[in-house]
Parts: structure tokens; C-alpha cells; sequence
């Protein structure tokens, strides 16, 4: 309703299109932009792909193809609470892990995250002997569904 002829969408788009820009050239990526790359796909705003080259082996080049989708709310809305039960199921998984809880206290109680001593010792015995899997899939349900943009990062396995 608010942006019924999409142009603030537009507008958003191309900001976090270059920003991907800008950010690319910081860190040595060369980049292509295409807009509207496909006519029969209205959808498709842009696609930029982007190469580093590095510098050992000279011949060796890696890739990456972005592409921005606006979609409708609806769409974007049905998209994040698909991904928000898999963070949910995650969490859970990782959480029921022994073995996980332990090395994530370890990190904790040694102040990985910039904790001082006595509270990053309490959280290393909390994450170790609690069970908070529900609580942080709690936390993390809701930094996703309040987030204004969704991003995934994917890439090819080549066997």
C-alpha cells in the first residue's frame, strides 16, 4: 500500500546493489552489472557478477553471480518464515548436541565473544549444562523476522 508503484523497492534495491558494488572493489573483486537482464522475467532487477583474481597461482580466478529478486511482501514474508523454521530446527539440532554445547562454552568461557571473566565463565556453564536450544531459536526467530533484507549466500560444489 505504501509503495504501490514499487519505486521506493526500486530505490532499495539499487542502494544494497551498490553496496555489494562498493564492498566488491574494496576487497580486489571485479564486477559486471546487467540490468534487467531478462525481459520475459520482470522480476529480475539486476545480476552482477563479480571475480577476484588471486594472486597465486596467476591463472586462478574465482566467481560470483548476484542476482536481485524484489518479489512482492507476501512472497518475501512466506521466503522468511520458511527459512526462520529451518534456523528453529537448527538450533535445536545443534543444541541437543552434547559435544556442540561443550565446545561452544569453551569458546564462551575464554571470552571469544568479548565477554569479561565472570560473566563469559557463567554463559560457558549455561551453554554446557542447560539445555537453551528453545531460547536461542527464540533470540535468533526474531532478529530474523524483524530484519529489513534476507540474504543467502550459496555457491556450487563441483564433485
Amino acid at each position: 500500500m505504501a509503495d504501490s508503484d514499487q519505486r521506493e523497492l526500486h530505490i532499495s534495491v539499487g542502494c544494497a546493489l551498490e553496496n555489494l558494488l562498493i564492498a566488491a572493489e574494496h576487497f580486489g573483486y571485479g564486477h559486471q552489472v546487467a540490468y534487467f537482464p531478462e525481459p520475459a522475467n520482470e522480476e529480475l532487477i539486476a545480476q552482477s557478477n563479480s571475480c577476484y583474481m588471486a594472486k597465486h597461482p596467476p591463472s586462478e580466478k574465482t566467481c560470483y553471480s548476484t542476482q536481485f529478486l524484489p518479489g512482492t511482501p507476501t512472497a518475501k514474508l512466506e521466503i522468511k518464515r520458511k527459512v526462520d523454521e529451518l534456523i528453529i530446527r537448527g538450533d535445536a539440532n545443534q543444541f541437543s548436541d552434547p559435544a556442540y554445547r561443550e565446545e561452544f562454552g569453551y569458546w564462551l568461557g575464554h571470552g571469544a565473544f568479548g565477554a569479561s571473566w565472570l560473566i563469559a565463565k557463567m554463559e560457558q556453564l549455561a551453554v554446557t549444562y542447560m539445555n537453551i536450544g528453545k531460547g536461542q531459536a527464540k533470540k535468533d526467530s526474531e532478529v530474523l523476522m524483524s530484519a529489513p533484507v534476507l540474504a543467502a549466500l550459496s555457491s556450487k560444489v563441483n564433485a
